[in-house]
């Protein structure tokens, strides 16, 4: 019985590869199982590492210095990070630099809560290269 429930769970896995291929852009063809590397980014890219762009002042510095800033999720590494502004913004990315802030805990009165960390990513692009974030 057990072994039939992971038959079913790599039937599954194929079919889910397929349709993330579909959406990150990614030909049918070199997904057939989700082991391949193609695969690995197309799932990354529907898990979107990307939250938002950031809009502060050190960030518009850095945006003169071809560096942009972007939230990213806690699970985000480098190379994903990397994949989907190449695939967002369709620019070369040549270096990314990533900042975990923890988090805090405050108070009020008697309450105690936490202000949730964040995951920034610092994404250096090619020269001559430029992304228009409209923030």
């Amino acid at each position: 019985m057990a072994f039939s429930m992971f038959k079913k769970e790599k039937e599954g896995k194929k079919k889910i590869a397929g349709k993330i291929a579909d959406i990150a852009g990614v030909q049918k063809e070199a997904v057939k199982s989700p082991v391949k590397k193609d695969a690995g980014k197309a799932m990354r890219v529907l898990q979107v590492p990307l939250i938002k762009a950031r809009g502060t002042e050190k960030a518009s510095v850095l945006g003169k210095h071809r560096q942009y800033v972007f939230e990213v999720r806690d699970g985000a590494t480098k190379g994903s990070v990397k994949f989907a502004v190449e695939k967002s913004f369709g620019v070369v990315v040549t270096g990314i630099q990533m900042i975990q802030k923890r988090a805090k805990k405050i108070r009020v009165g008697r309450r105690v809560g936490v202000r949730p960390g964040t995951k920034k990513a610092v994404v250096r692009l090619k020269e001559g290269q430029s992304i228009e974030l409209g923030i």
